[in-house]
């Protein structure tokens, strides 16, 4: 919690001024963003990537400390982006690749050049957002400022805009896609990934984990060697289906370990998040009902401990309920947790 904290605390300082709209494609380096995006904001992301209750603790804590939530979470002036476009924009505007690295350095791996410009996305990365790095008080913002840039620069096509990441960087990526359905309809994992369900991948608010069931794709992608990373992306995969998003697809690399995945991988992950997602009505219903059930019946076992006395079986289950369904429950947790006080 005090690292959390930490984090979200982070007061953001003055905004550098960026170049001019209307750059044709090619690449361009140190990069610095002009606006601080709003959905960047730490009451935000608190909203979108906490649980209900680790956002509750955050706020309590807060108050109990005198201290208030600042508005940014990283200062902008220092922060360096590359982008990288396409020669030409397709019809309908670029699609967009955010991508998280395990590196602190803000660059475009060589061969995934001519891969992006014949997919027509442009390819966005910041400086300084390495495994090193916050989670939540630099990584995050820094994608999301990075993706608001590339929109003020070109014209995007708001529905191919997708967020990567490598190892390290695919796990933060993968919690930005769960968070932000209604901005990525798309994730490339690439050596790293979570199951969801945990404090680490937590569901967001109820109206976006809907949105994450009908519209996000997600490829992971990892070398068959890195057998670690491989055999959790199977349990990511699971997961995700338990979740009621039937878009998701785990690939192995032949021959390779854990590394970036080459132009060809890149290439064939594109193809592959870039379908779009069409559940199938029924099992979709019958997949949300059953999620409503197993929190319904979660929360009457509460409900029967505190009706007993035993507060600290009910606290702890409640912390288990909120854990697993995370904004799914948001309700029910705050019913309970308001029923325990």
């Amino acid at each position: 919690m005090r690292s959390l904290l930490v984090s979200l605390m982070f007061c953001g300082g003055a905004v550098a001024a960026g170049p001019d709209s209307g750059h044709a494609g090619g690449d361009f380096h140190d990069v610095i963003v002009s606006v601080y995006p709003a959905l960047a904001t730490n009451p935000e992301m608190a909203r979108r990537l906490l649980t209900p209750l680790t956002a509750a603790a955050m706020r309590e804590g807060l108050a109990r400390s005198g201290a208030r939530l600042e508005d940014r979470a990283v200062d902008l002036a220092g922060a360096r982006f590359t982008i990288h476009a396409p020669p030409r924009a397709p019809t309908g505007g670029y699609g967009v690749l955010v991508f998280i690295p395990p590196w602190d350095r803000a660059e475009l791996p060589p061969d995934w050049r001519s891969v992006l410009d014949r997919a027509g996305l442009v390819f966005v990365t910041a400086a300084g957002s390495g495994n090193d790095a916050s989670t939540l008080g630099r990584r995050i913002p820094l994608a999301l400022a990075g993706l608001s840039e590339v929109e003020r620069r070109f014209p995007v096509d708001r529905t191919r805009v997708y967020i990567g990441g490598l190892s390290g960087g695919a796990r933060v990526a993968m919690r930005v896609a769960l968070g932000y359905p209604d901005v990525f309809s798309g994730a490339i994992l690439n050596a790293g990934s979570d199951p969801v369900g945990t404090l680490d991948a937590p569901l967001p608010p109820k109206d976006l984990a809907t949105q994450l069931q009908t519209r996000a794709r997600w490829i992971l992608v990892t070398g068959e060697r890195d057998e670690l990373n491989a055999d959790k992306d199977l349990a990511t995969v699971i997961s995700l289906r338990a979740w009621c998003m039937t878009a998701a697809d785990a690939t192995r690399l032949s021959g390779k370990g854990h590394e970036l995945a080459d132009a060809d991988a890149l290439a064939e992950a594109i193809a592959l998040v870039v379908r779009p997602v069409r559940p199938d009505p029924g099992k979709l219903a019958a997949c949300r009902a059953r999620l409503d059930g197993e929190v319904d019946a979660e929360a009457t076992r509460i409900r029967e401990l505190i009706s007993k006395g035993d507060a600290s079986a009910a606290r702890d289950r409640l912390k288990r309920l909120d854990a697993r369904y995370g904004g799914w429950a948001a309700n029910r947790t705050a019913e309970l947790s308001a029923a325990m006080k």
